[in-house]
């Protein structure tokens, strides 16, 4: 008897276990459908992000690839812009010889103008000069045919 009253002990002790085991148990379950929302909306948003990310990365590329393509019309003008202005130093080089020898033609000519200007006046004087003379002998020579 008392090893059956030990055993009715030891069985309501087991069943007061599972009993509380049970309760746990219907607790979780009555939990799981909503982890189960839970997990559901998790993962919608979860594939959302995935496919916002695959977005992001094609949008990432496509602007590398703009930003290269961006650094490499940067390099070709800064090369077009150093050929240029190698170009328009040679063009101002060219222009300045130009300029010095215009400035020395031009005084060259107002030398030259000076030479045959002072030229124009001697042998303009000179011509004065013999036409005075000639003048004077026009007019010796014509008293003198009234004398004859």
């Amino acid at each position: 008897m008392l090893n059956d009253q030990l055993t009715i002990n030891t069985l309501r002790e087991l069943n007061s276990r599972l009993a509380f085991e049970i309760t746990e148990l219907r607790k979780e379950n009555v939990e799981i459908p909503e982890l189960k929302k839970k997990f559901s909306k998790v993962e919608a948003e979860n594939i959302k992000l995935k496919a916002e990310n695959v977005k992001l990365k094609q949008a990432l590329e496509e602007h590398k690839s703009r930003f290269m393509k961006l650094e490499q019309n940067n390099k070709d003008i800064a090369v077009e812009n150093a050929e240029l202005k190698a170009r328009v130093a040679k063009l101002e080089q060219k222009q300045l010889q130009t300029d010095e020898k215009n400035n020395f033609i031009v005084k060259s000519d107002d030398n030259a103008k000076g030479i045959d200007q002072s030229s124009v006046n001697t042998t303009s004087t000179k011509m004065k000069n013999s036409n005075d003379i000639s003048a004077s002998n026009i007019s010796d020579n014509t008293s003198n045919s009234d004398a004859i």
